[in-house]
């Protein structure tokens, strides 16, 4: 089964460097990337749903919890990552029922224990 994965930050170096990292793992999937919380939330209500999505925390707009706030009334199914420089959303991440919180820079160590 190929997995869908959505990775959302608003940093395009993160972004990338996060994408290659789950590419380098080797794992069955196809990564879709999104610059800010509105374009997944827009693609999201349009229909398209993700096995996993990686949300940061502080992007321009609204913010990686508010987009998780927004998928959660609907969809209690899909792993939810945040991937953050800083803990301070962690207890909102426990509310949203989050697999995980990662805190940046990643690695692939940090991958691999989420994924693996």
């Amino acid at each position: 089964m190929t997995l869908k994965i959505a990775v959302c930050d608003d940093n395009p170096s993160d972004r990338q460097r996060l994408i290659a990292l789950i590419k380098s793992e080797n794992f069955d999937c196809e990564c879709t990337a999104y610059e800010s919380g509105e374009m997944l939330l827009w693609d999201f209500d349009s229909g398209v749903h993700f096995d996993i999505i990686f949300l940061d925390i502080y992007m321009a707009g609204i913010t990686g919890v508010t987009a998780a706030q927004q998928i959660r009334l609907t969809d209690a199914e899909t792993l939810l990552i945040f991937v953050s420089s800083s803990d301070e959303f962690y207890r909102e991440s426990y509310d949203l029922y989050a697999f995980n919180y990662l805190i940046k820079p990643l690695t692939a160590d940090n991958l691999n224990e989420v994924l693996g």
